[in-house]
């Protein structure tokens, strides 16, 4: 009889649900595509050949060559002007969580040769596309690169390595990182780097060393969301603490909380927060049930964008929210026209 219950649970939870969200198409093989800027305009996809290419106004162009076989990986920003990219020449090859990757950067509309800014993981645009900032792994450092002057390079050293967890960084001024990072009792906070005055001051941290910190920006505010990663009855908070004009961080406002841990991923987007809340759980099973949900940064108000388990991860990629659910990618917010530029379907797919 549980076994039965198993399947019925299964069947009900897991069978997809098309019609609750529409499907993310593109006319160019969807797994192919790297990076889609705000509006569409700009779509850079990789080919089998080793290439990166970017397509806009029914044009396409080469931005860069390697190796048959490799992977990209794309990054931009709202501001539109710049892309920042690693290159995997061998992603068939053992997997290796710490192994880093060659970092370029280039302008949106390919017009310049690509720059290289150094070799790690995970690069981001920050300033109007005046800075870049990447994690080490091999060296347990963001490495912070002006694109201006590429010798005008800054490090942060972080506390303590870990094999399987990743550091998020947002540079907010020329002389400030906001970061996280993991001490040696495995307490996870939120970090404000000053390289004027070569210190850190913590912004958050967790209040238990078995929870996990999730961070996006929203205007002048570090939104911060802490969740359970081993009891599921432990609460989730999402905080938003301004970062200016805020004396040792001290003020903080609880924008949502859960007494079930949420699966999170957070993403900020316009005026509100996005992520992924636990709405029950069945300890039958030890399954959640869970909900996309939008949280209304002025109102605190949350609304249900999707009510289903199908959907476990949030993707970001320029003014498109997505998720992804057997192979398919479905639309959370954006655009429902999806892409302006049309993409060729043509030989460079090939």
């Amino acid at each position: 009889m549980h076994s039965i219950n198993i399947l019925l649970y299964i069947l009900f939870f897991t069978f997809p649900a098309y019609s609750q969200l529409p499907e993310f198409k593109t006319k160019q093989d969807i797994h192919k595509i790297r990076y889609i800027s705000p509006k569409g305009t700009y779509t850079f996809y990789q080919k089998t050949s080793g290439e990166l290419q970017l397509s806009t106004n029914y044009n396409f162009k080469n931005i860069f060559q390697a190796s048959k076989g490799s992977d990209y990986q794309v990054s931009g920003s709202k501001e539109n002007s710049q892309i920042v990219f690693t290159v995997n020449d061998s992603p068939l090859s053992k997997i290796n969580f710490n192994k880093e990757f060659k970092i370029y950067s280039s302008d949106i509309k390919g017009e310049k040769q690509p720059q290289e800014l150094g070799t790690g993981v995970d690069p981001k645009l920050h300033l109007q596309d005046q800075m870049v900032s990447f994690y080490s792994p091999k060296e347990n450092k963001l490495k912070i690169v002006n694109l201006f002057d590429l010798s005008l390079k800054k490090e942060i050293k972080l506390q303590k390595k870990h094999a399987f967890w990743r550091p998020l960084h947002f540079v907010i001024t020329p002389n400030d990182v906001v970061y996280t990072d993991i001490n040696k009792n495995n307490h996870e906070a939120v970090l404000m780097y000053s390289f004027i005055e070569n210190s850190f001051k913590t912004i958050y941290k967790t209040s238990v060393n078995s929870n996990k910190l999730e961070a996006c920006l929203l205007k002048d505010n570090i939104i911060i969301g802490e969740y359970s990663l081993t009891n599921y009855k432990s609460p989730s908070r999402i905080y938003s603490i301004p970062l200016y004009n805020n004396y040792n961080f001290n003020t903080k406002d609880l924008l949502y909380s859960n007494s079930f841990s949420d699966l999170g991923q957070l993403i900020c987007f316009k005026d509100a927060i996005y992520f992924i809340k636990t709405v029950a759980f069945n300890e039958k099973l030890n399954l959640p049930k869970t909900e996309i949900v939008k949280l209304n940064f002025k109102t605190k108000k949350i609304t249900s964008i999707v009510a289903n388990n199908n959907y476990q991860q949030l993707i970001q990629i320029g003014d498109f929210i997505l998720t992804y659910y057997r192979d398919k990618y479905y639309l959370v917010e954006g655009p429902n026209d999806l892409i302006k530029d049309a993409i060729k379907k043509d030989r460079e797919n090939k």
